[in-house]
Order: C-alpha cells, then structure tokens, then sequence
C-alpha cells in the first residue's frame, strides 16, 4: 500500500500539489501561505491519499478560517496605515 499526501483545495477539492510525506505538504503549504501574496493562496487541506482504495481520508484541515484571514487583512490594512503614518511624520519634521 503507497501513501501519498496531497494538497487540496479546501473547497473544489482540485489536487493542487501531492507528496510522498506529510512534512513535505506540510511545508508546502507553509511556504505558500508565507508568499507575500498569500491571499491569493486558496485555502488547502492535507489528503492522505491510498492507492489501494482510492478513498482519500482528511488527515489535517489546515485552511485558514474566514475570521482569521480576515483578521490577518486588518492586521496588515493597520500596519499599512501606521507606517504611511510615520513616514508622513518624518516627511513634515524636514
């Protein structure tokens, strides 16, 4: 029996990378939510995936939920405005 790991996407379930450890999708989708794009990342979910069966069995649900991407969107929009404001500070102390 192989095991294999797949990263999903949490919502059309589109196989969006396979691995053939879980630290490996881990790390994967670890680095893609690291991307400074990351909103653009669909939320992802790791598959453990059996070639014998070809049932796919949720192992870890590791999207972000609504709440925390936008959370994470008014943390940035905060730190956006906060440096505009130092910046305009700095420009008007000239």
């Amino acid at each position: 029996m192989t095991i294999k790991y797949e990263c999903q996407d949490m919502f059309s379930h589109e196989i969006i990378a396979t691995f053939d450890t879980y630290d490996e999708a881990d790390n994967f989708m670890d680095a893609a939510y690291g991307m400074p794009d990351w909103w653009t990342t669909p939320a992802m979910t790791i598959v453990e995936v059996t070639n014998e069966s070809h049932n796919c069995n949720l192992k870890i649900n590791a999207a972000l939920t609504t709440e925390q991407q936008a959370q994470i969107g008014q943390d940035f929009i905060a730190d956006v405005a906060e440096l505009s404001g130092r910046e305009s500070k700095q420009k008007a102390a000239y």
